[in-house]
């Protein structure tokens, strides 16, 4: 019986592994956070786009990685999620960062593992 559960976790590190590894090299910026708003994973391309690595990233909101503006705006969102139970909302921002001007594009779903939707 050992044996099989050890497979059976071997099986689930490995899948584990692979959904991330895709998931890290996705183009676009993808992370996830939790009912708080402080993120929990975050890809390459958000590590890129916020010059952070994944220590300074994880556990942090979006009021400690942007500008208020722009963390206003995301968080607004994020409430229209939760208010309305609206599953996507697709919004742009730019703001400027170091003398360039940067524009975000945020496609958001609001997933609840506890509660999963048809």
């Amino acid at each position: 019986m050992k044996v099989t559960i050890d497979l059976l976790n071997q099986k689930l590190e490995e899948q584990k592994l692979f959904y991330e590894l895709i998931l890290d090299n996705l183009p676009v910026n993808l992370f996830l956070k939790d009912k708080n708003g402080r993120l929990f994973f975050a890809n390459k391309a958000t590590l890129k786009f916020t010059n952070k690595t994944i220590d300074e990233i994880l556990g942090k909101t979006d009021y400690e990685l942007f500008p208020a503006k722009i963390a206003n705006k995301l968080n607004e969102v994020d409430n229209k999620l939760r208010e309305k139970n609206i599953t996507q909302i697709n919004a742009i921002e730019s703001f400027e960062r170091d003398g360039k001007m940067v524009y975000l594009y945020a496609g958001k779903v609001l997933l609840d593992p506890t509660n999963p939707k048809e």
